[in-house]
């Protein structure tokens, strides 16, 4: 699966929508991958600051526990977590637990996809 992060209108995202209904409609398979658009690309690079490329890039690289992430990218581990939840709510990264011997359980985190394309129209 691909993610496509993009500027665009509304009129393009109901577009976009109504294609992929049509295709379910006509039996159809639908293409795997996620888009996520934004209307301005100031928007765009609000949320997909250069701190949070590099900690998808680090979580790509290496996916891990929220601590062993931060000390790649060295961060703070409670700006890394707050980071990796708008992350994991933009459908970028997906964050599992997983059983630490001898602590319960950890968050795990890796990527949703192999590949992040980035696309915005000034």
């Amino acid at each position: 699966m691909s993610i496509k992060i993009k500027t665009g209108t509304a009129e393009e995202f109901f577009s976009r929508g109504k294609a992929i209904a049509k295709d379910i409609d006509a039996g159809k398979p639908i293409k795997g991958g996620v888009t996520l658009s934004f209307e301005k690309a100031d928007d765009m690079a609000r949320m997909l600051t250069v701190a949070r490329i590099r900690l998808v890039k680090a979580i790509r690289e290496n996916p891990g526990t929220y601590k062993s992430i931060a000390r790649a990218v060295h961060r703070r581990p409670a700006a890394v977590a707050k980071d990796i939840l708008l992350l994991k709510n933009a459908g970028i990264v997906r964050v599992y637990k997983v059983k630490n011997p001898k602590h319960g359980n950890m968050n795990f985190v890796e990527p949703v996809s192999k590949e992040v394309r980035l696309e915005a129209v000034i």
